[in-house]
């Protein structure tokens, strides 16, 4: 096993190089977010950037994941810094403003949206519950970006050693990798999850992201070769965050699932524009009675649009209550949880629902690729299959939320 000293490394054009184990520099803070210059609302920037994302969207697609002008509009932003701790720089926004930012993006491009969710998760995941040891390593040459996986295929256990701890495994699913300069595996110590924290410079990156949807995630599979890793770089995947704002307090699959709601509400959003462009292509097509003039078609617009809408609040209502305990000092009760998964999960199927039949009404001009529309129909089926919106997921909701109902 090779033990890791201090590495300069040349990354990618789309991610910021960085001097990974480094010794600390002695900075007054761990990283230049502390400089900031950041100005407005998260959801501003998220605005600002949205028409670059927007205008991307084919060259995500063929190059499977974010090309260098998309990262640095999002970095540009501090979008990927969203839940980062204040006192390292970061924006330490709320859970309601990671529903608004993912929405934003998503709404732009679906890929660039999944991937900055899972950016935005694993860098504020990490940065608040990470030891104080690891934040000049993971600061060494400037923020870092996370991306990181819970999907263990293969190994994952977690070693004490001498030095450290020696790791290895092979994971799944590393959304928004290719542009991240840490990731963070869920491995296993001692019959408990931990979070291993690792340059990808030590990472083997092996392809297997060949699917129908969210092409542009860059969700490749990836290998720990065998190594050890110091001390500060392992910690328990569910410690109590030790610094940053609220979101995390919800714990750590809460605060991860919430950007789901964001990926559902911005598809949906995505589809009526995409179906208000081709209603008014359709309104000047000559020997056609115009969409806007059948009842059935206005009757099922109402309706659909209706049901999102609902959705929407409904997402925006369960994270904001739960978001008021935490805040409140008081603990995320079972109910609140179960009441944001079903909040997502509903809208998640909405989305699907607002994608389809946006499709079936722009009738053939959304069979020629790349209409957007397709790429839409195909994300919004791919993001159902998450097992944290999973229709199954709703399967423990239903007697809890039941229950609430019971007369005293």
């Amino acid at each position: 096993m090779a033990v890791v000293g201090a590495v300069v490394v040349a990354v990618s054009d789309n991610r910021p190089a960085a001097r990974f184990y480094a010794a600390p520099r002695g900075r007054a803070e761990h990283g230049v977010m502390a400089t900031s210059t950041r100005s407005g609302t998260p959801l501003t920037r998220a605005r600002a950037a949205a028409p670059v994302v927007r205008a991307a969207g084919p060259r995500i697609e063929e190059a499977g994941t974010l090309p260098a002008d998309v990262v640095s509009a999002l970095a540009d932003a501090e979008l990927f810094w969203l839940t980062a701790p204040a006192g390292l720089g970061g924006a330490e926004g709320s859970a309601t403003d990671v529903l608004a930012v993912v929405e934003e993006i998503t709404a732009a491009d679906v890929s660039a949206g999944w991937s900055l969710m899972v950016n935005i998760a694993a860098t504020g995941g990490v940065l608040a519950r990470c030891a104080d040891d690891a934040l000049p390593l993971l600061f060494a040459d400037g923020p870092p970006v996370l991306a990181g996986s819970v999907a263990r295929a293969d190994g994952g256990q977690v070693v004490r050693v001498d030095g450290g701890y020696a790791v290895g495994g092979r994971f799944r699913f590393a959304s928004g990798s290719a542009h991240a300069t840490w990731m963070s595996s869920r491995m296993i110590l001692d019959d408990a999850p931990v979070s291993v924290l690792l340059p990808v410079d030590r990472l083997e990156f092996v392809g297997g992201w060949d699917v129908l949807g969210l092409r542009g995630t860059g969700s490749r599979d990836y290998r720990v070769p065998d190594q050890v890793v110091p001390d500060p770089l392992v910690f328990r995947a569910d410690a109590v965050p030790r610094r940053g704002p609220g979101v995390h307090r919800l714990g750590a699959y809460l605060a991860a699932t919430v950007g789901h709601g964001g990926i559902a509400l911005g598809i949906g959003r995505r589809a009526f524009e995409e179906l208000a462009a081709a209603v008014a292509a359709d309104a000047t097509r000559p020997g056609r009675t115009p969409m806007l003039d059948d009842p059935h078609f206005r009757h099922e617009l109402a309706a659909q649009e209706a049901r999102l809408r609902a959705a929407r609040a409904y997402c925006f209502d369960a994270v904001h209550d739960a978001s008021a305990a935490v805040d409140d000092g008081r603990p995320v009760s079972d109910l609140l949880g179960h009441r944001i998964r079903q909040a997502i999960t509903h809208a998640t199927g909405v989305a699907a629902e607002s994608a389809a039949f946006a499709f079936r009404w722009a009738g053939s001009a959304a069979l020629r690729t790349p209409h957007p529309l397709a790429g839409l129909l195909r994300d919004a089926h791919t993001a159902a299959q998450h097992v944290a919106v999973a229709p199954a997921s709703l399967t423990e909701v239903g007697a809890a939320v039941l229950a609430d109902y019971a007369r005293p």
